[in-house]
């Protein structure tokens, strides 16, 4: 009783306010987002493309953007479209420390389990490991952190310790996709293989650009013995 009675004292001082329009929230809000904002982001909805996680004609059909690539997971999907408040959201988490967004980001991956996927059908939950030097400057993994709150949700161990990642030569973000694949070859490293070993595994990451990330820590995982691993991203691009 005392611990609520501080919380809305401390609401009238400093009242919560939503991340992308500043409108004020409700004294008991943690997530950061105003409902208005909640409703302007655009979910991705089914049929998904197998391949690249956006919205295709036909259940189980490839969509026109990705129909020649190929990747080594077994299926991706990811909640919402990268634009708008969406994007304002994970570069606040990521790039300006808003880790309280967590909350809010790791309800739409479980949302999107709960409504699309099964939970009964993964062994375990992992994160797309960052390099170590990267994690130091921004002082956590964003990906690591969702990773954690959706394996409690569905109530599967989280394994992202056992998988590394090694420096790249260039940042991904300043390449075009054929140099993407080719500079994120190589770069993850396993461990500890046997806590893989025969798992249907669910990697969870933040955003989902061209995939190559995705696919490749996946072929590392499979290379360790994972029967099948399932990629989900809070969001992806266009």
């Amino acid at each position: 009783m005392l611990k609520t009675a501080l919380e809305t004292i401390s609401c009238l001082v400093f009242p919560k306010i939503c991340e992308t329009c500043l409108e004020i929230l409700p004294a008991q809000d943690v997530r950061g987002v105003c409902l208005r904002c909640l409703g302007s982001i655009r979910k991705i909805a089914p049929p998904f493309c197998p391949n690249c996680g956006r919205s295709a004609i036909y259940k189980n059909s490839r969509c026109g953007q990705c129909r020649d690539t190929g990747f080594y997971f077994d299926h991706v999907y990811a909640a919402a479209y990268y634009e708008g408040k969406m994007q304002e959201l994970l570069q606040s988490y990521k790039f300006k420390g808003r880790k309280f967004l967590k909350t809010f980001l790791s309800e739409l991956l479980t949302e999107f389990i709960s409504n699309h996927l099964h939970s009964s059908d993964f062994d375990a939950v992992l994160s797309v490991p960052m390099e170590a030097r990267k994690e130091n400057e921004r002082g956590f993994n964003q990906s690591l952190l969702l990773s954690r709150l959706v394996s409690k949700k569905i109530q599967r161990p989280d394994l992202s310790a056992f998988v590394g990642r090694k420096k790249l030569k260039h940042a991904q973000s300043l390449l075009n996709k054929n140099q993407r694949a080719e500079n994120i070859s190589g770069s993850f490293a396993i461990k500890n293989s046997q806590p893989y070993f025969e798992k249907n595994l669910l990697l969870v990451d933040d955003i989902l650009t061209t995939g190559f990330t995705a696919s490749e820590c996946s072929k590392t995982l499979k290379t360790a013995g994972a029967r099948s691993v399932t990629v989900l991203a809070v969001a992806r691009g266009l």
